[in-house]
């Protein structure tokens, strides 16, 4: 069964990425705060009134290794820094890149950290990871990575290649140092994909407008369409795929998929974010 949470985790807010801590809390990312489940029950961290923090893309939030946040902002001007939050003190920070560049948080490192796009003033983009003491420069990024279709995910996989997604050209699919583009004619339009999650059995899911699609490391074939605009995917314990969508949450299992919407529960079927919690148990 599906319940909502007491006040004010039931407050009506536009709520991003969630956060399993592994200590029994849970975070819930908000555009002007941080929801956060403690043993002592909800509570609300304001962040600084000069931010809004990124509820849109679904990796924009991650663990670092010393047991702080780090939290996306939104902005288009590239100068709003990061933010760091502290779960013992309460605080939050700025979080500034050695050189001053931008940093954009679009994905979780393996086992602590998180994966970003750094953008200096002068010279060209990297993908860099980023632990809590320092970056690390993974690729230098391109002409190719500017446009339209701007990257909103940096999803990990236990080989330690990276997808990134999207691009104006396609998927990217970084193998060691360098890039292979899985480009539309892979199949891989038939979702205009911007959400990656790899399978326990080593296969990717693409998530997009139109639906999902899986990607077995030589093709891209569509595996469910007509899920308006899927924002997150998971795998739980039990070898469920779990997917946040704007028509609902869905879960495929045994070859067959369930639909939950507002008439199981949900206070709206436009979901952002979905996670398992140690207990078995599934946010939304």
């Amino acid at each position: 069964s599906w319940r909502r949470p007491p006040e004010p985790a039931s407050a009506p807010t536009h709520t991003g990425p969630l956060l399993d801590l592994g200590n029994g809390e849970i975070v819930a990312v908000q555009d002007r705060a941080l929801l956060r489940r403690t043993a002592q029950g909800w509570r609300i961290h304001p962040a600084p009134p000069e931010y809004a923090l990124n509820v849109n893309y679904g990796e924009s939030a991650g663990i670092l290794a010393d047991g702080r946040l780090a939290i996306g902002t939104s902005g288009v001007s590239y100068r709003t820094p990061a933010l760091l939050f502290d779960t013992a003190s309460g605080q939050f920070e700025p979080l500034l890149h050695p050189d001053g560049s931008w940093v954009e948080i679009l994905g979780r490192r393996s086992p602590n950290g998180v994966w970003v796009i750094t953008r200096p003033l002068t010279g060209r983009a990297r993908l860099e990871s980023y632990d809590g003491s320092r970056f690390e420069v993974r690729a230098q990024l391109d002409g190719d990575w500017e446009g339209g279709d701007r990257p909103r995910i940096i999803a990990e996989t236990r080989s330690r290649d990276l997808f990134v997604v999207p691009t104006p050209h396609g998927i990217g699919w970084l193998r060691d140092s360098k890039f292979q583009w899985l480009l539309p004619a892979t199949g891989t339009n038939s979702v205009q994909p911007f959400t990656a999650v790899e399978l326990a059995n080593g296969r990717v899911w693409f998530g997009g407008r139109k639906g999902i699609s899986e990607f077995d490391r030589q093709k891209v074939t569509l595996l469910r369409g007509g899920l308006q605009t899927v924002r997150a995917i998971t795998q739980t314990r039990d070898g469920s795929g779990w997917v946040a969508s704007n028509s609902g949450v869905h879960r495929y299992a045994d070859g067959n998929w369930l639909t939950v919407t507002e008439l199981e529960g949900l206070p709206s079927a436009a979901a952002s974010d979905i996670v398992e919690d140690g207990r078995g148990h599934i946010w939304v």
